[in-house]
């Protein structure tokens, strides 16, 4: 295929397009690197002179897929372009980038902004610059910086206020989709069941001996033993009876990494890598129990599912299949799924990163508590 370059003009915000900005791009290289994001770089790809750039890299270390970078940005002369820019790129480190190729993380980003940023009603960073090479190979986006809105701590957890926040607007985002025939015309969305969830039994097998000699005493012993019975059960039990529910667009990685929230209140929605059609309740669930600590989940629980009816509306209630003891019944079900998901992410526990190592605990301990919570095991016939 002849390398293509796409200069996508969209407005999450309903905003008008920002004028200086260069419609009709020359062949030119999309940046590999943040130091490849020069000022005659921005020239060319904006329109408008920049006379100067700062680049502050965001979450180095941290298991991002990909370089992001915050722009402060000089111009020369009166533009209505913002003085400072999120950028994107795909991962620098070449053993990691074909991992996110498989996964298509950085081409469904780039599509979610050409086909259905413009169609989100809950606020997300506006895109001015969305380039990609036709090769699945290089991706530019430069994206609004929300600042001063900022995530909150996941080894901490949400406050109720933030949970009731964040499961108000997903609500509203997984109404506005559920029974839209764009998600099975998207195909860059993918289908409801990932394929990578077939590692699943395996990586488990890897991690179950760590997270014995781990957890083992930490957490419910039922819970635990119930785990270990569902994994080798599990991929049936999501590929061909949870996947087969009626789907809308989630966001796929419904975390508070990439939640913002301001001082007044307000939230907004970032990184859709792994935007994909699926039941609503996976980020639901995803979020209650991996984003809330086991006393926080506790206490407010109960609201959240009500909340989350109230919020799709009934259309999407209808459409959705679910009533409130059914989305219930459901979360029972689903609860030894996530204990063996958080249990095989054990391997990849690294010691010396202590804030990584840190979550990995709490993802553990908060899924086994909500088993034991629900006495999940009685969902299932495990034997």
């Amino acid at each position: 295929m002849d390398r293509m370059y796409y200069l996508i003009h969209t407005s999450t915000q309903s905003m008008r397009n920002p004028p200086d900005r260069k419609r009709n791009p020359a062949v030119m290289d999309i940046p590999a690197l943040l130091n490849e994001v020069t000022p005659q770089w921005l020239t060319d790809a904006l329109g408008h002179t920049v006379t100067s750039v700062a680049v502050d890299q965001i979450g180095k270390g941290e298991g991002f897929t990909g370089q992001v970078a915050r722009l402060d940005l000089t111009y020369d002369g009166a533009t209505e372009l913002p003085s400072s820019m999120i950028v994107k790129l795909p991962t620098a480190d070449q053993d990691q980038i074909w991992i996110g190729q498989s996964l298509g993380v950085w081409e469904k980003e780039h599509q979610f902004y050409i086909h259905a940023a413009s169609h989100i009603s809950e606020r997300i960073p506006r895109c001015y610059l969305n380039w990609a090479d036709g090769e699945a190979t290089r991706y530019v986006l430069l994206l609004e910086d929300l600042a001063p809105m900022a995530t909150a701590n996941q080894v901490e957890g949400a406050t109720p206020d933030q949970a009731r926040a964040c499961v108000d607007a997903l609500g509203k985002l997984h109404g506005h989709w559920y029974g839209d025939d764009r998600l099975t015309e998207w195909t860059w969305l993918g289908p409801p069941y990932n394929p990578a969830l077939d590692l699943l039994p395996d990586l488990f097998e890897m991690s179950w001996a760590m997270a014995t000699e781990r957890y083992e005493g930490r957490v419910s012993a039922a819970a635990f033993e119930a785990t270990r019975k569902f994994a080798p059960l599990c991929i049936d039990w999501h590929k061909n009876t949870y996947c087969t529910r009626p789907t809308t667009l989630i966001h796929g990685d419904y975390r508070l990494d990439n939640l913002l929230f301001g001082d007044d209140g307000s939230m907004a929605i970032i990184d859709w890598q792994a935007a994909a059609p699926n039941p609503g309740t996976t980020d639901l669930f995803f979020f209650i129990l991996l984003n809330l600590t086991t006393d926080t989940r506790r206490d407010v629980e109960e609201d959240l599912f009500d909340l989350y009816l109230e919020s799709l509306g009934a259309t999407a209630r209808s459409a959705s299949g679910f009533d409130a003891d059914e989305l219930r019944g459901l979360y029972r079900e689903a609860l030894l799924f996530y204990t063996v998901t958080m249990a095989s992410g054990v391997v990849h526990l690294d010691p010396s990163n202590e804030r990584g190592a840190a979550l990995i605990d709490q993802l553990v301990e908060r899924t086994m508590a909500a088993a034991d919570d629900h006495a999940a095991w009685t969902a299932h016939e495990l034997g």
